[in-house]
């Protein structure tokens, strides 16, 4: 048997999973199922609009990881391991994915402990509270993030659970804006907490003020 997770817009792709062992599963046609990759273990949580890209978790060198599969890639480049430059992600699972696949979010556990992360190619995988909190300015006072279940097509808005400030279990949503509207002057910091929000050279106006050296 198998387990249906997700399916794309028009219905004719399905992503999952099948058990003893477990398998992730893409259906690109009406009729046939097709593993994505041998027999090893793992499951596909979500799959893009176009029915092209599946994103789950496989083992990798004996360790459970989040992967993105590409359909227009060779055969043997579909598949691919989310890239973890900071070396933090014990393992990982991806849950969500855009559109064209350029951003994905999931679960996981960074030094023993449950995290949430978000992934693109520049960054590869980071912590999603982290990213809110200094990218984006958002306030996540009180919360604890358990999971990043989704996220929408432009990938500006996801969704989750966590631990609340009421020290309950509940649904979070977060909106977020694309980079050239909270990073104006393309600084690496956010329009938020940069005192020179359109100066690219400064952070903080000092003795000229700011779009003048010092």
């Amino acid at each position: 048997g198998w387990i249906e997770v997700n399916l794309n817009a028009d219905g004719t792709v399905i992503a999952g999973g099948s058990s003893f062992p477990i398998r992730y599963v893409f259906r690109p046609d009406g009729s046939t199922f097709n593993e994505l990759l041998g027999s090893d273990p793992g499951i596909a949580y979500d799959v893009s609009p176009a029915g092209n890209i599946a994103v789950g978790w496989t083992m990798f060198e004996s360790t459970k990881f989040a992967f993105r599969w590409v359909a227009s890639r060779p055969p043997l480049e579909r598949m691919e391991r989310l890239s973890d430059p900071s070396g933090a992600w014990i393992e990982s699972a991806a849950l969500g994915v855009s559109s064209d696949g350029s951003i994905i979010v999931g679960s996981g556990r960074q030094s023993n402990q449950n995290a949430v992360f978000i992934w693109d190619s520049d960054h590869g995988m980071r912590d999603l509270a982290s990213v809110l909190e200094h990218d984006f300015c958002l306030d996540l006072t009180g919360w604890t993030l358990a999971a990043a279940s989704g996220i929408s097509d432009n990938g500006l808005t996801i969704v989750g659970y966590g631990t609340g400030p009421g020290g309950s279990t509940e649904a979070w949503i977060a909106r977020i804006t694309p980079l050239g509207e909270t990073d104006v002057d393309r600084d690496g910091t956010p329009n938020c907490a940069d005192g020179c929000p359109n100066d690219p050279n400064k952070i903080e106006p000092g003795v000229c003020g700011c779009n003048v050296p010092d």
